[in-house]
């Protein structure tokens, strides 16, 4: 390997080669918000790597038991409008109260 001054020092960062000078521009910039300061840094270490890939489908199951439980609650709760239930014995009683 050739030896580069310290202000040059090569990173292989995914499929690119850059040098420290190209990294350290790009994290001296001033961000627009939190999210792309947090992008850059994501983009710089590794987006989705062996780690997060596991973690997502470990995830998994318990995503579509909740997407179930969150949605089941529009077929227990709701009530239609004219719903009683017809009691025999209870026919004979006034409806007004």
């Amino acid at each position: 390997m050739d030896s580069a001054p310290a202000h040059e020092l090569k990173v292989i960062t995914g499929e690119q080669l850059a040098t420290y000078t190209d990294a350290k521009e790009e994290f001296t910039k001033k961000p627009k918000n939190d999210a792309d300061a947090l992008d850059a840094v994501l983009s710089h270490i590794g987006d989705m790597g062996r780690y997060q890939k596991f973690l997502f489908i470990v995830m998994m199951p318990f995503g579509i038991f909740f997407a179930f439980v969150y949605f089941v609650q529009m077929f227990i709760a709701a009530t239609p409008q004219n719903h009683w239930c017809a009691i025999p014995e209870l026919a004979h009683l006034d409806m007004e109260v």
